[in-house]
């Protein structure tokens, strides 16, 4: 029987007065069951809302009634801040600064020379490993990686001289 029949039998059934809704719901069993019924829903509200002018107004209104917290600006930084910040370019708060003493602040750095010579020396030495696997010479060298390997050996003298000089 094709369903559009069923349907038809069905209707005709109802109409009639022969079929009981309520009788046939409580004899059917289930064939399929929801298990998430009782469990709450995200507590993310405008997680996904857009990026006008209202949402951000609604965004930062629920983020400081519902969480105690101000919302701040972000704090623009300067290129330049972060290389002074990564590789400590500012002497004058590296010297006054009172956390470690002068001979703390030499041995110190001597200690991180060290280490990130060795981390120089472990890439340096990978890739003469890989150029003499891969049969690569210095011929195959980009313009930029030749000039850059004569301004390394620069420094490397430069360094040398200088680290004679703080060892004396």
């Amino acid at each position: 029987m094709s369903l559009i029949k069923k349907f038809d039998t069905l209707v005709e059934k109802i109409l009639e007065g022969e079929y009981d809704i309520q009788e046939t719901e409580k004899d059917e069993d289930l064939d399929e069951m929801s298990v998430t019924g009782n469990v709450a829903g995200y507590q993310t509200p405008y997680a996904f809302s857009g990026k006008t002018k209202k949402d951000k107004k609604k965004r930062k209104k629920n983020a400081t009634a519902s969480t105690g917290y101000k919302v701040v600006g972000e704090k623009k930084i300067s290129h330049g801040d972060v290389l002074r910040e990564i590789y400590g370019l500012n002497y004058n708060k590296y010297k006054k600064d009172e956390s470690l003493n002068a001979k703390q602040k030499v041995n110190g750095a001597i200690r991180e020379v060290s280490k990130r010579l060795l981390q120089i020396e472990r890439i340096v030495n990978r890739n003469i490993k890989l150029k003499t696997e891969a049969g690569v010479d210095g011929t195959q060298y980009w313009k930029s990686t030749r000039k850059n390997l004569g301004k390394i050996s620069e420094r490397m003298n430069r360094i040398s001289a200088r680290l004679r000089n703080l060892s004396s």
